[in-house]
Parts: structure tokens; sequence; C-alpha cells
């Protein structure tokens, strides 16, 4: 059975203080996490790391988040991805966009630790039941 230590998260976001205490958050919950800054990274670390879960943060630098997600839905050795953006927006129109970029989900920064929680949780309940 997987537990919270087996997964790894990628944590995608170009304002580093919430980066890294998204990675706290991540600790905190005993979770193993890599951290990106920006949208090349975040495909290049996802393709090499093939992580169990990426935040991703729809702004960054140099690409979009559903850019990101675009590219990385491409990739059949991340089908298992649970893909989830971070984003400042919850309009119903930016839910859509996130869901036709390929998100599973879409939360609204700043992310809490109760939300990852039960988004591990899910994850994890997931996993075993398939």
């Amino acid at each position: 059975m997987m537990t919270n230590e087996d997964l790894k998260i990628l944590i995608v976001d170009d304002n580093l203080e919430l980066a890294e205490t998204l990675g706290m958050m991540v600790e905190m919950i005993d979770c193993d996490y890599t951290l990106a800054h920006n949208g090349a990274d975040a495909i290049r670390i996802a393709n090499e790391l093939q992580p169990h879960i990426i935040l991703l943060d729809i702004g960054l630098p140099d690409m979009s988040g559903h850019d990101v997600a675009r590219e990385l839905t491409q990739n059949s050795s991340l089908s298992h991805t649970l893909l989830v953006a971070q984003t400042g927006r919850d309009l119903p129109s930016d839910i859509q966009k996130t869901q036709e970029a390929g998100f599973h989900q879409h939360l609204v920064k700043p992310v809490g630790i109760t939300h990852l929680e039960e988004l591990i949780a899910q994850y994890i309940n997931s996993v075993t039941e398939s």
C-alpha cells in the first residue's frame, strides 16, 4: 500500500517564497518534493522525476501553466500523475481553462495544509483502489 513517504511531488511556482512554503507544508505531511520555478524546468524535471503529483502555478515567467500541463499530458509515462493547478483565480472560466489544459484539480492560492492533506489522501486512495 502506498503511503505519504512514497509520494514524489513536484512544486512549480515562480514565487520562491510561496514555493518554499508549500514545500515545507509537503514535508510536514511526510512527502518528498522537488521545486521548479519555470515551465521549461517543470517539464524537464517532471519527465525525469515521474512525480505522483504536480502542483503547478498557472502564471509562470516563460510559459503558462496551461501550456506546461498540455505538454505534460502528451507524455504517456506521466499518465499516473495528478496535475493540480494553483492560481489566484477561481472564476468558472478559469476552472474551465484548467480542465481543458488537462489539469485534474484546481486549487486557489494560497493553498493550505488541509487542502494538501486531502489531496494526498485522495491520491493515495485512488491508487490503492485501482
